[in-house]
């Protein structure tokens, strides 16, 4: 085949991969549903990674490819074009593909069986387009506590590291439990931090006003009843959660004692402070 028919080629192909691009960013859109890749960054902010190590080349499924290091805008999550920048470098491989051309592998960073493009974001776009299912991969591994399963969207991310934050939690309750129908949940990561914190602190009280020792079973115990239960009641009889129906309870909870210094020294005739919200506080606080 002639070289200007494998330019053609390549061109009618790139040409398919940018419509439907096109399409996907559309429906997208319509459906509310993100169709982006993964930042490595905001992956690796997330799961925060303990260490790496490199594991040589690999065939990789190219479906748990599902993110990238620098380009991750630059392609959708399919691996479809999403920018007319691509068309160059995108056309040069479809042609080396066409000529049997041997390229390098790609280098990819692994975390939790799912894959992060270090470099070959247009190589894994034209496999897509050429039907591939596996690409050569250079691996490097980065080794992470909290397991990963059906990860498409950075959302995905977030939940995983919401459930294993939540489990983390409950075991740290020991014999504890929860009363029938409570639960402690966030919409945002590290706020079991938070809860640990506030626990501390309150054993901190409880042992100066005891002049005892308290472990800490004891200690979350009262918390939950003398602090957390009391403040999340009265959120749940305000119904402020009306005005922010994708926050919950336990969000809110946080909020306010990150929060509380401002809310209680509130000024003006519109954000005046509830007394009896101020009292209760107080008094679980001193």
């Amino acid at each position: 085949m002639a070289d200007n028919q494998y330019i053609i080629d390549a061109e009618l192909e790139y040409s398919k991969a940018r419509r439907r691009s096109i399409l996907a960013s559309l429906f997208s859109f319509a459906s509310g549903k993100s169709d982006e890749l993964i930042s490595l960054e905001e992956a690796k902010d997330l799961l925060k990674p303990t260490a790496e190590s490199y594991q040589g080349i690999r065939t990789i499924e190219i479906s748990k490819i599902v993110g990238s290091e620098g380009r991750y805008t630059d392609f959708n999550r399919r691996f479809l074009p999403r920018r007319s920048g691509t068309r160059v470098r995108w056309k040069s491989i479809h042609v080396a593909h066409q000529k049997e051309i041997g390229l390098p592998a790609i280098q990819v960073y692994e975390l939790g069986g799912y894959y992060f493009i270090r470099d070959g974001n247009h190589r894994v776009s034209v496999a897509i387009q050429r039907g591939g299912s596996y690409i050569e991969a250079q691996v490097t591994s980065l080794s992470i506590k909290i397991p990963l399963e059906g990860i498409e969207t950075i959302e995905d991310l977030k939940r995983a590291v919401l459930d294993y934050e939540h489990a983390r939690f409950l075991e740290s309750l020991g014999k504890l439990e929860l009363p029938p129908g409570e639960d402690i949940r966030f919409t945002a990561t590290g706020r079991y931090d938070d809860l640990a914190v506030h626990i501390a602190c309150h054993r901190k009280i409880l042992e100066k006003r005891s002049g005892e020792t308290v472990d800490h079973e004891t200690a979350t115990l009262s918390w939950y009843r003398t602090v957390y239960r009391p403040i999340v009641q009265y959120i749940r009889d305000s119904e402020v959660l009306r005005y922010a129906p994708e926050r919950t309870e336990s969000d809110l909870y946080v909020w306010l004692v990150r929060n509380w210094d401002a809310v209680a020294v509130s000024r003006g005739p519109l954000v005046l402070p509830n007394r009896r919200l101020r009292r209760r506080f107080r008094s679980l606080a001193g």
